[in-house]
């Protein structure tokens, strides 16, 4: 009969994160062919980078959870600022709907974003409409700007793609 030893791994990954945000939509008829829409936007992130991972390997035999290894002795380094983000993302739109016609519509839309760490960004969008009987044909156009993801970011795994030094 062969000998067998019984492992436990253990790891501890200590995170806080929380954000708080504020956001204001406005709706205006104008006349009865031009409704605007405009929006603003205000957020606050705080993340932990998720540099704190700690862990062991014990026998059975030897397990014994009130061990001072379960646990860093220094916990409050995750909330170190050298190991978390404070971001601010402010953000401001304004969209125009209007009705050429009965069968015709034009909307237009601009957005500007600001990232605390990631600058500026202009985007557009625009499209067009037309019904024609049965038929509906759409012409539309629109970019996008996208903060990357936490996880994404500071993840200690590079398996999931992760790279603190993704630029916009």
């Amino acid at each position: 009969m062969e000998n067998t030893v019984r492992i436990l791994d253990y790891s501890y990954w200590p995170t806080v994160n929380y954000n708080w945000s504020f956001t204001q939509d406005f709706d205006m008829n104008i006349n009865e062919n031009l409704t605007l829409k405009m929006g603003l936007k205000y957020e606050q992130k705080f993340i932990t980078k998720q540099k704190g991972l700690y862990g062991i390997s014990f026998t059975v035999p030897e397990l014994d959870i009130s061990n001072e290894i379960f646990f860093p002795p220094d916990r409050q380094s995750i909330f170190y600022r050298s190991n978390t983000f404070i971001g601010n993302d402010y953000g401001i739109y304004t969209q125009a709907k209007y009705s050429i016609s009965e069968n015709h519509l034009l909307n237009l839309g601009l957005r500007v974003d600001n990232n605390s760490e990631y600058g500026t960004s202009t985007t557009f969008r625009g499209g067009y409409v037309s019904r024609f009987d049965k038929f509906i044909f759409k012409m539309l156009y629109g970019q996008a700007y996208q903060v990357p993801t936490p996880r994404t970011l500071y993840s200690s795994w590079s398996v999931l793609g992760s790279s603190s030094s993704l630029k916009t």
